[in-house]
């Protein structure tokens, strides 16, 4: 494998954006109330932060972080092609946007989850996010940032 560049997403990355999240989230669409991980890719490319990494070319994995607010910035988005994962490229995009969030002096980063992707929450918790808040199926993780 090439080394894999950690690199801010273009307009031309959107395809490849849109396969590496299809691909990451495909074994958890038949969960009740999914939505559609790819949607809505270019809107928030224009919107937010949007980081890929990428290996010769190919998207193999995606980061979406929101402007700080409330003292939080929001992981909107975080994928990694099921090829790539178990390499550590997720927890790679976490700690890039915990360097994002203390670079704008967030005291935390916060995301939305299914309750019905497991091994999603596991990897999370295991990066030092606890839940939070949840609703139905959604599960609200936080994980505080010193500063």
């Amino acid at each position: 494998m090439t080394a894999v560049i950690f690199r801010r997403a273009t307009e031309n990355d959107i395809p490849g954006v849109e396969a590496c999240l299809r691909a990451a989230y495909a074994p958890f669409a038949a969960l009740d109330g999914m939505p559609d991980a790819a949607g809505g890719v270019a809107e928030d490319l224009a919107r937010h932060q949007m980081w890929v990494l990428d290996d010769a070319g190919r998207i193999v994995a995606v980061l979406v972080v929101s402007d700080i607010k409330d003292d939080a910035m929001h992981l909107v988005n975080l994928g990694v092609d099921p090829t790539q994962q178990g390499k550590g490229l997720g927890k790679r995009l976490i700690l890039k946007a915990q360097e994002l969030a203390q670079q704008g002096g967030a005291a935390a980063l916060v995301l939305g989850t299914h309750a019905g992707m497991t091994s999603t929450v596991a990897f999370y918790q295991g990066l030092g996010f606890a839940e939070t808040d949840r609703s139905g199926a959604k599960l609200l993780m936080t994980k505080r940032l010193i500063t």
